[in-house]
């Protein structure tokens, strides 16, 4: 019995040094968790409605990714987005898969990354007196990189395109449209 135990715990501590034997950011088995948070707060002339209300929007958009192999990586994001306008709150929230190449090795200083994903989307409308709900997908293609700062903690530069499908689900109206976005976030690089 104690052979036996003993068998189990060697099995194990073998396993688990496996686990986390990635050597570089990059490499099988390694994980890139990013996120962006962004706020901005748009008043004046060119953004104010009838009443003089400005514009207040918050968005939050973490991503986990799994290099399955050496360079590519799977994984999922999350966007959830608030905005304001007097009486009128909108808020967005979508989800889904997405897959990448991130370039490197264990000698990089840097890792510039192409992705690609499909996002599902939920939007609420509440304008006071009435609210109005969406829903629709958005299909998207970025490119970026991720510059460490410290071992395991990075800083993000991306840019994106978008295309964006929503139908109204009271009116079966639907709309599509682009979308071309530049951020800068932080990552957790785990190897």
């Amino acid at each position: 019995m104690k052979l036996k135990s003993l068998a189990i715990i060697c099995v194990l501590l073998l396993g688990a040094g496996n686990l986390f034997a990635q050597e570089y950011a990059v490499d099988k088995g390694a994980y890139l968790i990013s996120g962006t948070v962004s706020f901005s707060n748009m008043n004046g002339e060119l953004f104010e409605d009838y009443n003089g209300d400005g514009v207040t929007a918050f968005q939050l958009a973490p991503k986990v990714n799994y290099f399955v192999a050496k360079n590519f990586f799977v994984g999922g994001g999350l966007d959830w987005s608030h905005q304001k306008q007097g009486d009128v709150k909108t808020n967005n929230i979508g989800f889904g898969p997405q897959f990448g190449y991130a370039f490197g090795d264990e000698n990089s200083t840097a890792y510039p990354y192409l992705d690609a994903g499909l996002r599902y989307y939920g939007v609420k409308v509440d304008s006071g007196s009435s609210d109005s709900k969406a829903s629709g997908t958005e299909i998207f293609f970025g490119a970026g990189i991720v510059v460490p700062v410290r071992s395991h903690i990075g800083i993000t530069f991306e840019a994106g395109y978008h295309i964006m499908n929503l139908e109204d689900k009271d009116s079966d109206v639907s709309a599509s449209g682009n979308i071309f976005g530049i951020g800068i976030g932080i990552s957790g690089l785990l190897f």
